[in-house]
């Protein structure tokens, strides 16, 4: 498309394939002003992902993107979301105006939600398959968002002690929350499944796998999971083993589920309270998913025999 005013977009430069060391010295000229070396650390606490995931991060967004973009907006996009900064400390930060970074910001917003069916494949919990009856762990997760108010309050006078909205009240924290449901693969501990965002009050963690995760099971195939989904004849929970080692392989198999849980939070905008509309939830999670995801593939977690 060609702008009257300006002439044609100008054309991105580096195409599909990008170097590590394209991304290391784009990654510390966005962080720093310079392209001096920046360590992979570094790029990792401030992009939420190592050289090597940014450049395979950028190859799989890039046929989802516009003619415009460019690897520079991924990383301010990925840097929103791993510090969830206001807007001031972002221009700051990343020296650019609020109007401008929004602009090259909305691409990949859209385009992380379009490849996580291709990034997060429940398939895959059939790697490395041992013949196990259970291949994944599922469990809920809860993220805090500021409540809506109430709009029954407003038409009836018994829901006006009830002010705001508690289909979005969150039994894990006591308040306002959206609620996904994460499968992990047992074998691999990578992540094979994502459904969300629900309401925290409307949605109970076994619903969500009833409705979303039980169908996709082969048959006679169960699933690890918690003490909450005891009423389903698919799960197995805590209390079902039958000797002490499987009970520990059961603890550990729950314990990495959690450590990817709170590896997920390292990126603010699901650790602290939601600022913005809960329709832009999805967007910052799929965004956490995805890159959590391909560093988890490229670096994997702790074994845990099953």
């Amino acid at each position: 498309m060609v702008n009257s005013r300006y002439g044609p977009p100008e054309q991105n430069p580096y195409g599909q394939s990008i170097s590590t060391e394209e991304i290391r010295s784009i990654a510390a000229y966005t962080s720093y002003g310079h392209s001096n070396f920046m360590k992979d650390e570094m790029v990792a606490y401030e992009y939420g992902a190592t050289p090597d995931v940014l450049a395979t991060l950028w190859k799989i967004l890039y046929p989802h993107l516009e003619p415009t973009s460019e690897p520079r907006h991924m990383l301010w996009w990925l840097y929103n979301c791993k510090h969830y900064p206001t807007k001031y400390l972002f221009q700051k930060a990343m020296r650019v105006c609020s109007p401008t970074s929004r602009k090259h910001m909305k691409p990949f917003k859209f385009a992380f939600l379009k490849v996580r069916n291709k990034v997060i494949r429940f398939k895959d919990r059939l790697r490395y398959d041992k013949g196990r009856t259970c291949k994944v762990y599922h469990d809920g997760v809860d993220f805090k968002v500021f409540n809506k108010r109430n709009p029954m309050a407003e038409t009836k006078p018994e829901w006006r002690q009830y002010p705001f909205d508690p289909s979005y009240n969150s039994h894990k924290f006591k308040s306002a929350g959206l609620r996904y449901g994460i499968s992990t693969c047992i074998q691999t501990g990578e992540i094979v499944s994502c459904h969300g965002p629900f309401k925290a009050g409307k949605w109970a963690d076994i619903t969500i796998y009833r409705k979303h995760v039980k169908p996709m099971l082969l048959p006679g195939e169960m699933v690890e999971g918690d003490a909450g989904y005891h009423a389903d004849s698919t799960i197995r929970g805590p209390s079902d083993f039958c000797c002490t080692s499987e009970k520990s392989a059961k603890k550990k198999v729950a314990g990495r589920h959690e450590t990817i849980n709170g590896r997920l939070e390292t990126f603010r905008c699901l650790r602290n309270q939601f600022r913005h509309s809960h329709h832009e939830h999805k967007y910052y999670f799929y965004t956490a998913a995805v890159t959590t995801q391909l560093m988890l593939r490229k670096y994997g977690t702790y074994y845990v025999p099953y």
